[in-house]
């Protein structure tokens, strides 16, 4: 009975060395790296990401169907409601839906534009979109 005793007090001051080492790692972790250099990393991050969306709209409204070509649907939409001639193929880099797919919803289109001037174009020429149920954003992160 006297060895049981003897492995639980060794068991707890083992358990409670445990405890106080790992509160002092922890407390190493935590100073190592500031707050403020982890905003500055986080800030840099939503600078870049901010860049690269810099030619990037976002087309909500349009009704999905399994056989588009997102890039014809988008021109002839530019052309067509905004009296774009100017934009053609050649004027959208990409286009692709955000999320996953719900019956009964459209997703929003990303249109990733070759040039800042077609995109500065379209997004000047969004008020024409007034009554349609077509709706330009501009790709924003979160932070903004």
């Amino acid at each position: 009975m006297d060895s049981v005793v003897a492995l639980m007090e060794s068991q707890k001051s083992l358990e409670s060395l445990l405890l106080l080492k790992m509160n002092n790692l922890e407390a190493q972790l935590q100073s190592s790296l500031p707050k403020k250099d982890i905003a500055d990393v986080v800030r840099s991050l939503d600078s870049i990401e901010t860049r690269h969306r810099q030619k990037c709209l976002l087309l909500s409204g349009v009704p999905e169907r399994s056989d588009d070509d997102l890039i014809a649907v988008t021109v002839t939409l530019f052309q067509r409601h905004l009296g774009l001639s100017n934009i053609t193929a050649d004027s959208v880099k990409s286009c692709y839906r955000l999320g996953k797919y719900t019956e009964g919803r459209s997703r929003p289109i990303v249109v990733r534009f070759s040039n800042l001037s077609c995109r500065s174009s379209v997004w000047k020429d969004k008020t024409k979109l007034k009554g349609s149920s077509l709706v330009l954003h501009e790709f924003l992160t979160k932070s903004r």
